[in-house]
């Protein structure tokens, strides 16, 4: 164990997940968007490394507080085939979608999207964080979907995060003990307390994406070092996944772990947005940003 003990018994303070330890590469950085690099970043994707399985973007702005006038408005996006997490930490959003949904959503806040079949989705700062400024704090994860399923939008209140010992892990899409969602798809955050480890089961197939956001990690029981704005993945079948914060320093680290179905050759080529193979998964995640999918039924209201 590489943290230190912090309970009365001598006893770390995350248990150990069962089953085998899994074995992690860094793939490389994400990409950093403003000049004081640490505002906001991109996943989208990684120069090198196409093939990320299902995950098409990870997008993290703020922590930050805003001036008056810093944000822009929300615009109109299509979104088809594919499946969105959005969770506000601090800060408010406004949305709208062509299936009739408008609202706000102040933090703390999620809404979860399956833009299977099309729609129309709006979303961005709250009018008044526009005008007055403030903090902010948004990350958004997109993945593919493997069906043109009916589309539905779901906000939803967080539970709140799971505590062991000093450190915290707050699943952000999955059922509340951890375990993929029936599409399979899994998004946990896990906050480490400096000097800590955490043991966190995943998934024994699929891809398994581990994103840095904020304080180098030690992953892996290997300790593969991943850096802030790093991202690394499991290269094997290992269903227990160890991060640490590093040995040296009094630093947390704030860790994203995304999960979700490996692509297979049953998956249906259409319109260019689901596809079995490196290439036409990275042009999906072209789209996923830029809202190329063609012509998707008019934003009412």
């Amino acid at each position: 164990m590489i943290g230190r003990s912090t309970g009365a018994d001598g006893q770390p303070e995350w248990p150990r997940a069962t089953g085998p330890s899994t074995v992690v590469e860094v793939l490389g950085s994400g990409r950093w968007a403003d000049q004081a690099g640490r505002d906001e970043f991109d996943l989208v994707p990684l120069e090198g490394h196409d093939h990320l399985g299902t995950l098409l973007s990870v997008r993290h702005t703020g922590p930050s507080l805003r001036r008056p006038g810093d944000l822009a408005a929300p615009v109109d996006e299509p979104l088809h085939r594919i499946a969105e997490l959005t969770v506000v930490s601090a800060g408010a959003l406004e949305h709208r979608d062509s299936l009739g949904h408008r609202g706000t959503l102040a933090a703390p806040a999620r809404r979860i999207v399956s833009a299977g079949a099309g729609i129309i989705s709006e979303i961005g700062p709250e009018r008044h964080l526009r005008r007055d400024g403030g903090a902010l704090d948004v990350l958004t994860v997109r993945w593919a979907q493997r069906a043109a399923v009916t589309p539905t939008v779901r906000v939803v209140d967080p539970p709140p995060a799971r505590r062991q010992g000093r450190s915290a892990i707050d699943v952000l899409l999955g059922t509340p003990d951890g375990a993929p969602t029936s599409a399979g798809l899994l998004a946990v955050r896990l906050t480490v307390a400096a000097g800590a480890t955490v043991d966190l089961a995943v998934p024994d197939d699929g891809d398994v994406i581990i994103v840095v956001i904020e304080g180098d990690a030690l992953v892996g029981d290997a300790l593969v070092t991943v850096r802030t704005g790093e991202v690394a993945r499991r290269v094997d079948h290992g269903t227990r996944l160890s991060v640490a914060t590093m040995l040296e320093g009094n630093e947390a680290t704030d860790v994203l772990v995304l999960a979700a179905p490996s692509p297979s050759s049953a998956w249906v080529h259409e319109r260019g947005l689901v596809a079995d193979d490196a290439v036409d998964l990275a042009d999906v995640r072209r789209r996923s940003v830029d809202g190329s999918f063609g012509r998707l039924p008019r934003m009412d209201g």
